[in-house]
């Protein structure tokens, strides 16, 4: 690896921790929120966070007896190479047997989906973006639609 790749590697690395450290709470707040508004409607798991390659935040949900898995994520383009660099964010809601019942990940499919992890105004603008299109009515609205569709 070139100097040039380890050094840019270190400074990603330095700005991703960073976004980590920052953003942890609102995860969790946001997941939170989510979850008490379903829960009169749903067994729900206590919102977890977790650190592990996927940094992210969880938590379960039981439609009658079928389990399904909300997340929020952090999601990376790392590249060595002049800009790149990014990340998203993404809701997701995935039944055990790996059905997607429902995401949401602005912008998704087109190149503006990352934004630059070394600008944090742009990364903070998105997370607001993000998070206000994470409506807990509308995952309640969409965790019922499954619902009725298992039930069909």
């Amino acid at each position: 690896m070139s100097k040039t790749c380890e050094n840019a590697d270190a400074r990603y690395s330095e700005a991703l921790n960073a976004l980590k450290d920052s953003i942890k709470d609102d995860m969790i707040c946001l997941m939170t929120n989510i979850r008490n508004h379903i829960k009169d409607e749903f067994i729900c798991s206590e919102v977890e966070f977790c650190e592990d390659d996927h940094f992210h935040c969880d938590c379960g949900v039981f439609i009658g007896q079928f389990p399904v898995d909300m997340a929020i994520f952090i999601e990376e383009q790392p590249q060595c190479e002049e800009g790149g660099e990014g990340v998203a964010f993404r809701f997701s809601a995935v039944a055990l047997d790996g059905k997607i019942v429902g995401q949401c990940l602005p912008y998704n499919f087109t190149p503006e989906v990352w934004v630059s992890i070394f600008d944090n105004d742009a990364v903070m603008d998105r997370w607001a973006e993000f998070s206000g299109a994470c409506e807990p009515s509308e995952v309640l609205e969409m965790l019922q639609d499954y619902k009725g569709k298992l039930n069909d």
